[in-house]
C-alpha cells in the first residue's frame, strides 16, 4: 500500500482582512445614522425659512365692594389672597407678542370668553373633575386681522362680575339641592395663520384665569405659555431636505449591507462551522505535530483493519507504538485517522466517512496479538504532542 502525503503547506485561509472590512464598515454605517442623524443638534436638524417666536403674560386684579373692613375697594397691591363675599368684580389683562423673522401676510385673531361651571369633588384630588354644569358668556367677540407684518401686540384687558357668577352657581346649588365645587375661568384664544412658500401654518394659543367661587378666601390663578419658538418650513426647502436625509439613511443601509456581507464572506468559515469540521481543527490544532496529511483516501486493501473508538486510543497507539498518525480523507465530511503496523492498519473514523474498498477486512482488537498487549494510560486531550514529524 502507498500513500500520497500533502507537500507541507498552510491550509487555504479565508481572507480575514475581508471580514475586517466588514465590520469596518458596519461600524461606519452606524457612525453615519447615530451621528450624523440622531444626534443633529436640534437647532439644525430642521431648516426653515420663517421663524416666530410668541410671548405671554396676565395682570390681574380685584376690586371689592365698599365695606368697613379695607379703607378702598381696590385690596393692597401686597395681597395674593382674597375675600370672596366682599369680591365685586376681577380683572385682567392678556398680553400677547408675537415676533417673526421676516414680514409675511399673516392672519390673526382673538376672543375672549368666561365660563361659569360647577365641577363634582368625588376623590381627594382636583385633577380632571367631572364637570355638571357650565354657563358661557363671550367677553370679547372674535376680530379677525390680516396684515403684511413681521410683528404685532394684543393687549385686551376685561372685567367680569364676580358676584353675578357666584350667584349663578349659588342657584344652581339651591335649586337642584346640589353641591358643586364652582369656578370662572376667562380665556383669550388667539389664533394665527398663513402661507410660507407654500406651507400653511396655524398657531393657537389659549390663556386662561381661573377663579373660585365657592370659598371663603380665593386666589387667581393664571395659566399661559410664557414664550413658544417655532419654525415653518417652505416645500422647497422641505422637498430639498427630505431628498438629503433620504441619501444620509440610503448611505447608512448601503454600508451597512456591503460591511455584512463582507463580515459574513472573511469569517464565514469561523462562523458556520460544522460541529465536524470544529472537531476536525481542534484535533490538528492540539497534535499537528504527530499528524501526517495525506492527499488521497488511504487504501486499506489487504489490512487487518481494526476500528478505533475515541481519538485519545489513537494518541494512546502512537506512544506505545512510535508510529504517526496519518490523516486521509474520507469524503467531503469525513477524514479517518490511520497508524500503520505491519499488516493491521488501526483507524479512527471522523464525521461521514465514505468507504471507497468494500473488501477491507475488519477485524476485532481481540484477534490481533498487537492489540493484546497493555495500552499505555491515556493521555489529556489539551496536551500537545511532544514529537514533530519531520
Amino acid at each position: 500500500m502507498s500513500l500520497e502525503f500533502e507537500e507541507i503547506q498552510d491550509e487555504p485561509r479565508r481572507p480575514i482582512w475581508v471580514g475586517i472590512l466588514g465590520a469596518m464598515l458596519v461600524i461606519a454605517a452606524g457612525y453615519v445614522y447615530y451621528g450624523v442623524l440622531q444626534q443633529r443638534p436640534v437647532e439644525q436638524k430642521v431648516p426653515y425659512d420663517y421663524q416666530y417666536t410668541i410671548k405671554q403674560s396676565i395682570d390681574t386684579n380685584v376690586t371689592y365692594f365698599d365695606n368697613s373692613f379695607f379703607d378702598s375697594t381696590k385690596p393692597d397691591i401686597t395681597n395674593t389672597a382674597y375675600v370672596t363675599s366682599l369680591t365685586d368684580t376681577v380683572g385682567a389683562v392678556f398680553h400677547y407678542d408675537y415676533t417673526a423673522s421676516e414680514a409675511k401676510d399673516i392672519e390673526y385673531s382673538y376672543d375672549i370668553k368666561a365660563t361659569v361651571r360647577g365641577s363634582y369633588l368625588y376623590r381627594a384630588d382636583k385633577k380632571d373633575l367631572p364637570k355638571v354644569w357650565s354657563n358661557e358668556h363671550v367677553l370679547v367677540y372674535p376680530k379677525t386681522t390680516r396684515n403684511l407684518t413681521k410683528e404685532f401686540s394684543l393687549d385686551p384687558s376685561i372685567e367680569i362680575p364676580f358676584a353675578d357668577y357666584k350667584k349663578e352657581i349659588d342657584q344652581v346649588n339651591t335649586s337642584l339641592g346640589l353641591s358643586l365645587d364652582g369656578e370662572a375661568v376667562i380665556a383669550m384664544t388667539v389664533r394665527v395663520s398663513g402661507d410660507i412658500g407654500g406651507t400653511k401654518f396655524s398657531d393657537v394659543k389659549v390663556s386662561t384665569v381661573t377663579v373660585p367661587l365657592d370659598q371663603q378666601i380665593f386666589t387667581v390663578a393664571s395659566k399661559y405659555s410664557k414664550k413658544d419658538t417655532k419654525q415653518v418650513a417652505s416645500k422647497a426647502t422641505k422637498s430639498s431636505w427630505n431628498i438629503a436625509d433620504h441619501y444620509e439613511e440610503i448611505l447608512a443601509v448601503v454600508l451597512a449591507a456591503i460591511g455584512l456581507l463582507l463580515l459574513v464572506y472573511g469569517f464565514r468559515k469561523q462562523i458556520f462551522k460544522s460541529a465536524y469540521q470544529r472537531e476536525l481543527d481542534r484535533i490538528y490544532r492540539l497534535h499537528d505535530g504527530i499528524i501526517v496529511r495525506a492527499s488521497k483516501a488511504a487504501d486499506l486493501t489487504g489490512k487487518n483493519v481494526v476500528s478505533v473508538k475515541t481519538f485519545d486510543d489513537m494518541l494512546n497507539l502512537e506512544e506505545e507504538l512510535k508510529v504517526p498518525i496519518v490523516a486521509s480523507p474520507a469524503g467531503n465530511d469525513g477524514t479517518r485517522f490511520i497508524i500503520m503496523r505491519d499488516d493491521v492498519a488501526y483507524v479512527y473514523a471522523l464525521g461521514n466517512v465514505l468507504i471507497e474498498d468494500e473488501t477491507v477486512n475488519e477485524v476485532d482488537a481481540n484477534d490481533l496479538e498487537e492489540a493484546k498487549k497493555p495500552m499505555p494510560k491515556k493521555r489529556p486531550l489539551n496536551q500537545a504532542s511532544r514529537r514533530k514529524i519531520q
